[in-house]
């Protein structure tokens, strides 16, 4: 070691001094100058993890943006229909008016033909038990056919 010692010059041995007095100043300074620099460096490390929790924050609310856009979307098309739907001028409010007055067409008919059914068979007979048959055998209720 001494060798490595005596190779450096004696001016590159008091630059190096001056570089890196902190060596010469005591241990009370050196440890110092490490609480400074570890400081430094938490600082940054902390500055990093602060700017990436940012960044995350920022992509969150734009996708939640995104994804309320859809949604809006969705939801106006939604109210469209139920305005279809509850609006007499609505196509939805029309088709579903149609379908009613067919099932009440539908209805008023098995009436008419229930009604003449009973009128023609009560005039056979006057006991319901009986009437009631006819209209069954008149309408073709209760008949099974074969599968």
């Amino acid at each position: 070691m001494a060798d490595d010692q005596a190779s450096i010059p004696p001016e590159q041995e008091r630059e190096m001094h001056e570089l890196y007095d902190i060596h010469d100043s005591g241990p009370e300074t050196a440890r110092a100058a490490l609480w400074t620099r570890i400081l430094v460096v938490s600082g940054i490390v902390f500055s990093v993890v602060v700017a990436i929790l940012l960044l995350a924050t920022v992509l969150i609310v734009r996708q939640t943006q995104v994804d309320n856009a859809q949604r809006a979307e969705d939801t106006k098309e939604l109210a469209e229909q139920i305005k279809s739907c509850t609006t007499p001028a609505g196509a939805c409010y029309q088709r579903g008016e149609r379908r009613t007055a067919a099932a009440v067409g539908a209805i008023a008919a098995v009436n008419k033909r229930s009604a003449a059914a009973a009128a023609s068979c009560a005039r056979v007979s006057t006991e319901y038990a009986t009437i009631l048959r006819c209209v069954n055998r008149t309408l073709g209720v209760g008949r099974r056919t074969p599968r």
